[in-house]
């Protein structure tokens, strides 16, 4: 007996498509059209008078309320867009991507992955980023990035470890405090409140104005650890590797220390596990991945002999 995934693969589309032009259920070109209808006829394919009842309940679509404006700049996001539509596509669902401020809705969806926003605690739903305490989240641990840098600042000698960190107005910068805080206990060393600069904003001359401030003050520091991807580029002008810095996304062309992380694994995780909640499984209520640190050659690689940093 016939299955729509016959039909999809010898009409060449994916089995959202098939169910689009059975259920009539969303706007397929006519050549498209044409083409499943021509598979079905040749399989003699007869879809379950139930099963179709149930899928016209699903719109085998999982929406995506996209990141605010100023965290644009710290995601990948067209390759963790690329690999959230191909997690979709494999399982036979398609991606609808709505802007930050849209309103979610289970007639649009059957599930939602959100940047930030809030959602009806009614609907499935998975985090990426700032998630409530009560919804389930696959998250990037900036915590542990912190810690492996300041692990990795002292271990080459760094005693006073500098940090400009994200505004707490973007979700999930309180981490990095957090890992920072963690490190410099672990390793014995005082916190020294001085040494950190949180700027006003996110954008690459607040970088700068954290920095000149952090280098204008009367507290010496021999390492420094950035937080986002514009603090980064702004503080780069102007420090010309005078101490040894890691930054939050590696560049390893500018030969600056930086972290990568694992974008193509967060949005085949975060698609994965929300499917298997709309499925009815259980899913773990946090699950983190943990970045590298690629370690440039500018600055300190001479003193990591034998330091597993990566």
């Amino acid at each position: 007996m016939a299955t729509i995934k016959d039909v999809a693969q010898l009409a060449g589309v994916s089995v959202a498509t098939v169910s689009y032009v059975l259920n009539d259920s969303m706007p397929v070109s006519e050549a498209t059209r044409n083409k499943v209808l021509a598979a079905v006829a040749k399989l003699g394919y007869q879809p379950h008078r139930q099963g179709r009842n149930l899928q016209r309940q699903r719109t085998l679509t999982i929406g995506v309320l996209l990141p605010q404006a100023n965290l644009l700049c710290e995601l990948d996001l067209a390759t963790w867009l690329l690999e959230a539509t191909n997690a979709a596509t494999s399982a036979g669902y398609s991606l609808l991507l709505q802007p930050a401020d849209s309103q979610a809705r289970g007639d649009l969806a059957d599930g939602w992955i959100s940047f930030g926003t809030a959602l009806d605690p009614q609907l499935p739903q998975i985090w990426a980023l700032a998630p409530p305490f009560e919804q389930p989240a696959v998250l990037c641990d900036a915590a542990f990035a912190a810690q492996r840098a300041v692990e990795t600042l002292t271990h080459a000698g760094m005693q006073r470890i500098g940090l400009i960190t994200l505004p707490r107005s973007i979700p999930g910068s309180a981490r990095w405090y957090l890992g920072y805080r963690r490190a410099l206990r672990r390793a014995g060393i005082a916190f020294d409140p001085a040494l950190v600069v949180e700027p006003a904003n996110n954008r690459f001359h607040d970088g700068v104005a954290a920095y000149e401030a952090l280098a204008a003050s009367e507290n010496d520091y021999d390492g420094l650890i950035v937080c986002g991807n514009q603090l980064a580029t702004g503080v780069v002008m102007v420090d010309h590797a005078k101490v040894p810095l890691i930054v939050s996304h590696s560049n390893t062309q500018r030969g600056i220390s930086g972290f990568r992380w694992p974008t193509e694994l967060w949005a085949h995780t975060l698609v994965r596990k929300l499917l298997q909640q709309l499925d009815g499984s259980a899913i773990a209520h946090r699950t983190w991945l943990n970045p590298s640190l690629v370690i440039g050659s500018l600055g300190f690689k001479e003193d990591l002999d034998g330091f597993n940093y990566v």
